[in-house]
This record gives structure tokens, C-alpha cells and sequence, in this order.
């Protein structure tokens, strides 16, 4: 039953003319290759600087049935091209997508952190230390980002432990002097509302 209503959903998509390669070949493989083609199509389209549709080719990529990591990476991928057009809910929508696609997909995690301290919210602080702890490719940007959450929630002990990281790590002595300046800032906050 399974195979047959993928041949169905193949067969329509010749119908509609979705890609002529993948309907030459099988049922299964076709679907896959449709979602491989949309993220390609995507690609070239952002190389040209045609982002809208590159976000459309993302956004079909995201919505179809390529592998749970494919469909991640075109649902992270459209969500920053919409962040970069100022539609947030849009970009928030799709990020949160691929984080149910695929829960382990790091980049998901760190770009909807990244949002929520623009927004300030304190949702950040679990996508970002979920990113960390997945083991996103550049870390220092995403603790950059949490020391940046854990401040906005108060959490100043959190944020002094990622400031100590990241000088460790060799972050850029320009980016870690605002850093700290921003921590300094808060720490004296935190004690003038004390007194």
C-alpha cells in the first residue's frame, strides 16, 4: 500500500512537471531527487543574488520529502533568508520546522538562539547552550550569543563562564572588549539595584 501511493504522489508530480529527470526515474528515488533539485536550484539562485527565489526553492525543499536532514538545512536556510528581509515570524516559523524535522540539526538551534536575544527573550538561552551541546561548527559565535542571553535573563555567573571560554578560544580581542563592556555594564546594574 505504502509503495503505491508513492507511485501515486511520483506520478503526479511528472503531471505537474515538479522535475522531468526525477520522473524518468524510481517512485521513491524520485520524491528524494525532487528535494535534492529544489535545495540545487536554491543554491544557484542565491549565487545569483535572486533571494526570493532562493527562499522559494528552500521553502519547497523544506516542505518535501527529501531526508529529515536535507529538509533541516532548506528550512534553516529559507528562515535566514526571510530574517534578512525582516520577516521574523516567517523566518521563526521555519526554523522552528526544521527543528522538528530534525531535532538534532545544531544550525536550527543556533540561528532561532540568535533570534530570540535579538527579541530578547529568554528562550534563547535553550536553543543556544542545544547548539553548543550538539556541536555546532563555529561554537564562539553561538557563546557570543548565550553571554549575550544569560545577560539579558540576569544569569550573570553563566555569562562571566562563556566570557572565560571565549578568551580561551582566541576570540577576537575587539568582539570580546564589547563583550565585556556589556558585562561590566550589567554587573554594575545588578548592583546599583541591590544598594
Amino acid at each position: 500500500m505504502k509503495r503505491y501511493s508513492v507511485s501515486i504522489l511520483a506520478a503526479l508530480m511528472c503531471l505537474v512537471s515538479v522535475d522531468a529527470f526525477a520522473c524518468a526515474m524510481r517512485p521513491r528515488r524520485a520524491i528524494t531527487l525532487v528535494a535534492k533539485t529544489a535545495i540545487i536550484k536554491a543554491e544557484k539562485a542565491l549565487k545569483k543574488g535572486q533571494k526570493s527565489l532562493a527562499r522559494k526553492h528552500f521553502r519547497q525543499a523544506a516542505y518535501g520529502m527529501g531526508t529529515p536532514k536535507e529538509r533541516s538545512y532548506a528550512a534553516t536556510e529559507a528562515a535566514l533568508l526571510y530574517a534578512d528581509s525582516n520577516a521574523i515570524s516567517r523566518a521563526i516559523a521555519l526554523a522552528r520546522q526544521a527543528v522538528l524535522i530534525k531535532k538534532d540539526y545544531a544550525p536550527a538551534h543556533a540561528f532561532l538562539g540568535q533570534i530570540y536575544v535579538e527579541k530578547k527573550s529568554p528562550m534563547a538561552i535553550g536553543f543556544l547552550e542545544k547548539a553548543l551541546v550538539l556541536g555546532i561548527e563555529k561554537p564562539n559565535s553561538v557563546r557570543g550569543e548565550l553571554l549575550k542571553a544569560y545577560m539579558q535573563a540576569g544569569k550573570l555567573t553563566e555569562a562571566h563562564a562563556q566570557y572565560a571560554l571565549l578568551e580561551k578560544d582566541g576570540y577576537p580581542a575587539e568582539k570580546l572588549a564589547v563583550l565585556k563592556a556589556l558585562l561590566d555594564h550589567q554587573e554594575k546594574a545588578a548592583i546599583a539595584q541591590r544598594s
